[in-house]
């Protein structure tokens, strides 16, 4: 079972590279396996109920994308495996233990782009020698997200300012210094 925050629109690039993968190392949907994608559309809210399905069908492994859809499958099971895909950084999130021994019945693949967000805006900045405001947008009940914008801090110095006002957690900040190019990661 594969969970996603995608909508079946959104995600038929991404189940045609999986199905097209997993044919090439012998596994062919409808003849040895089955592969059910379960999309939220954008809900989150609705993982937990997708979980409890692919529990209650004797779901071999889940796939899940995202910080929530794993919350939501860890609930569901302490047995079945479940394979996490892209999460920003899944020790920050609690989604693991460690990168090294994650325990229990989760492991996966980790972009740990909360690690680059600041090499990021500093790349952006060099490019765009005139920039002088940065606008971070994220949403909020995403640790990965908020996790990712806590480490850009630095990049933007003490000037930055939270704006509570708006819809999602936004913050501002003019930057105060030009910065140096970083070239290690």
């Amino acid at each position: 079972g594969v969970l996603r925050l995608d909508t079946p629109e959104s995600v038929k690039p991404v189940a045609t590279i999986f199905r097209n993968t997993l044919t090439s190392l012998g596994q062919v949907d409808g003849r040895n396996i089955r592969i059910e994608f379960l999309l939220a559309s954008g809900h989150a809210e609705r993982f937990p109920e997708f979980a409890q399905a692919l529990v209650r069908d004797k779901a071999r492994v889940i796939v899940a994308s995202g910080d929530a859809a794993v919350r939501a499958a860890q609930q569901a099971t302490k047995t079945i495996p479940i394979v996490f895909a892209a999460s920003a950084d899944p020790v920050g999130a609690g989604v693991v233990a460690s990168l090294a021994r994650p325990d229990g019945n989760v492991t996966g693949l980790s972009l740990m782009s909360s690690d680059l967000s600041q090499k990021r805006l500093e790349i952006m900045n060099e490019a765009l020698s005139r920039l002088s405001r940065a606008t971070i947008l994220w949403d909020i009940s995403n640790p990965g997200m908020t996790l990712r914008v806590q480490q850009t801090q630095p990049a933007v110095g003490p000037a930055a300012r939270y704006d509570a006002k708006r819809r999602n957690d936004v913050r501002e900040a003019p930057f105060a210094r030009r910065m140096p190019p970083r070239w290690s990661i």
